[in-house]
């Protein structure tokens, strides 16, 4: 699967793998279920 945003992040992060939101919601069943925080 290609993920251009991950793969620039990893770079950063030291290849540390990050979860994306899409990936987090298909595993709890719903978007509902997820707490979701804004940071500016």
């Amino acid at each position: 699967i290609c993920d251009p945003k991950a793969d620039s992040t990893c770079l950063i992060l030291r290849a540390k793998a990050q979860d994306t939101v899409l990936s987090l919601a298909a595993e709890a069943g719903s978007v509902e279920d997820q707490e979701i925080y804004i940071v500016n």
